[in-house]
């Protein structure tokens, strides 16, 4: 076990990522916008049930260009896993 231990020094960031105070905000205003944006998700899935939405394609930054059905099945899969 002890080949596995590292030591951490002073040039050891404490985040992996740097975090933007433009966009990270405090918890609870966090989890209101992110609620919002669901229940604009349901919304517009709703409004499109009687469309055929895989004609429409957006492009995602690492997946490349998605069907809105493969959005809508990225974004509830992501969803459960968080």
């Amino acid at each position: 076990m002890s080949r596995w231990r590292c030591q951490i020094t002073a040039d050891t960031p404490e985040d992996p990522i740097p975090l933007d105070p433009e966009i990270v905000h405090e918890k609870e205003e966090m989890l209101v916008e992110l609620r919002q944006v669901r229940e604009r998700t349901l919304a517009v899935i709703e409004e499109t049930m009687e469309r055929d939405l895989g004609k429409y394609r957006m492009p995602h930054p690492f997946l490349g260009i998605l069907n809105m059905y493969e959005w809508f099945q990225l974004i509830t899969s992501a969803r459960n896993t968080a």
